[in-house]
């Protein structure tokens, strides 16, 4: 996993291909893939919580520096190609330019590899504010489809902000799993409060409410 800054740019959270490979390199198929298998496990983990959250809100951030619109021309291999197909590689310093964003051997953008992006489209959920997002647990939970609605939310603010969380009105009831503790609902919604850096895992549960088995530690 690459941290810190590359050319002013940060690069938190994107990752590397194999450890064989060169340093200072990460690729945009790596750095969307981990996500997606990461995530279920906080259902069952919420402990983890926090710093899943946070490492999935730079990925969030940070994988637009595989996409051409967001870095100058000069530090793209093939900036003419279109820009909804993400560069394969990113590289810390290529032909004088930090970051780099190019391929390996004769290619540059990673179609296969850029595909991943469509779940983290379903994965993500904006709450009206940049920093401030939904993540589904259960979206690529492919083990079990039959798990109720789990969802990790995330405030990496310094203040508290509070969402509002809809719910089915007469057919479910909201779980606090990071706090193991039921949330009141009231007329189909209930409002959440994240104080600074606080990441929560809700469950969404049918009115029979039944728990969700934890993984032994």
């Amino acid at each position: 996993m690459a941290t810190g800054r590359w050319g002013g740019r940060e690069v938190n959270g994107l990752m590397a291909g194999f450890c064989t490979e060169p340093a200072n390199q990460t690729y945009s198929m790596e750095s969307m893939v981990t996500l997606p298998y990461l995530l279920p496990a906080l259902r069952f983990r919420p402990e983890l919580a926090g710093e899943v959250a946070r490492y999935a809100l730079n990925v969030a951030a940070n994988m637009r520096l595989f996409y051409p619109e967001y870095l100058p021309r000069e530090n793209q291999s093939r900036p003419d190609l279109p820009p909804m197909f993400p560069y394969e590689r990113l590289s810390k310093e290529e032909k004088g330019h930090s970051p780099y964003a190019t391929g390996d051997f004769a290619g540059h953008r990673s179609i296969y590899g850029g595909a991943y992006v469509m779940w983290l489209d379903k994965m993500i959920e904006p709450q009206g504010d940049p920093w401030l997002l939904r993540w589904d647990l259960g979206k690529t939970n492919f083990l079990d489809t039959d798990l109720p609605p789990a969802f990790l939310y995330y405030n990496p603010g310094p203040g508290v902000r509070r969402v509002t969380v809809a719910v089915s009105q007469h057919t479910s009831r909201v779980h606090d799993l990071s706090n193991n503790q039921p949330l009141p609902a009231h007329r189909g919604k209930f409002e959440l409060t994240l104080a600074a850096q606080e990441a929560c895992v809700i469950e969404i549960r049918n009115q029979a409410g039944a728990a969700v088995e934890r993984l032994p530690k």
